[in-house]
């Protein structure tokens, strides 16, 4: 159980360093690491409301 809280602490973390801190060379590039960041977010989020119920 500690490692899913971990996962949601620390993934989105690093996912938001990663696209501030990486940035790509080109628009295209910009545009697919946020999008894949984004995803994950609301991933992350959906999973959190059914791992620890309200």
């Amino acid at each position: 159980m500690t490692i899913f809280i971990l996962i949601q602490l620390l993934l989105p973390l690093i996912l938001i360093g990663w696209l501030a801190f990486v940035p790509p060379r080109n628009l295209l590039g910009m545009g697919i690491q946020s999008l894949v960041t984004a995803i994950a977010l609301v991933a992350i989020a959906t999973m959190g409301i059914w791992i620890f119920p309200p």
